[in-house]
């Protein structure tokens, strides 16, 4: 059974109507010459692998997701898309070079939010938070001139909401791959690499988002965290993302 857990996503009701050319069994049924196909939520441009295999008895995918979207899976032949919902299923199959049939089933887990929780010590003066700050900061003007920052926050009415709505177009602008490392370690040279069509790691979505957010005056920085076991372990012991204080919920 495959399985992936996507913090945005959602899944099917198992009586839900999904137009297909035709069906098979009694489910809705596309037709691939190839193993390989793949599926997304909402944005194509975010899709994932996915191997069509018919000696699986049922082929399943089980995704976390909070609300209703749209899920669609492509071969090279056919595709089929449906809403989805939390705590829902939906099946179909995929005929593979007009002989074999996949059973595919789709999984909706429902994703509960949990409240922040927060340690209650004393503040440490000696403890200082150290950020780019954008006054009187050419390099930082320059990503602004660039890049549509400005316009991502014009509308918004606190700190929240403009680290989500910047957090939200970084993530937009590439899909993430491990194993590419940019020319230079800095947001504007990630940023015009991507445009070239590069694809970068959570290194790089970390160095731009901070960039970004320091812009248009949020106090960020990137953060570098590593597990326990990490002298010891081969690979997937590390992991860079950023931190932001919000002025208006004063953390």
């Amino acid at each position: 059974m495959k399985r992936i857990v996507l913090s945005l996503f959602v899944i099917v009701l198992s009586n839900q109507i999904i137009t297909a050319q035709k069906t098979y069994k009694g489910l809705p049924c596309i037709k691939a010459s190839s193993e390989k196909a793949s599926y997304y939520l909402n944005n194509p441009e975010a899709s994932n692998g996915w191997i069509i295999s018919p000696e699986v008895r049922a082929d399943s995918l089980s995704i976390g997701i909070l609300a209703k979207t749209s899920f669609t899976f492509k071969t090279n032949k056919d595709s089929i898309s449906f809403p989805l919902l939390p705590g829902k299923s939906c099946s179909f199959y995929v005929q593979l070079n007009d002989t074999l049939y996949a059973l595919t089933i789709i999984y909706g887990k429902a994703i509960a939010l949990e409240k922040l929780g927060y340690e209650k010590k004393k503040k440490n003066s000696e403890l200082k938070f150290a950020y780019e700050n954008n006054s009187n900061n050419p390099y930082l003007a320059k990503l602004k001139k660039e890049y549509p920052i400005d316009s991502l926050i014009a509308s918004k009415k606190d700190d929240t909401e403009k680290a989500l709505s910047i957090l939200h177009w970084v993530h937009q602008q590439w899909n993430h791959n491990g194993s590419n490392e940019p020319k230079k370690s800095d947001a504007i040279s990630i940023l015009h690499e991507v445009k070239e069509g590069k694809q970068f790691r959570c290194v790089e979505y970390g160095i731009v988002t901070t960039a970004c957010l320091n812009s248009v005056g949020l106090k960020a920085r990137v953060l570098g965290l590593r597990t326990k076991d990490v002298e010891t372990t081969e690979s997937g012991a590390g992991h860079v993302l950023l931190e932001v204080f919000l002025n208006d919920i004063q953390k």
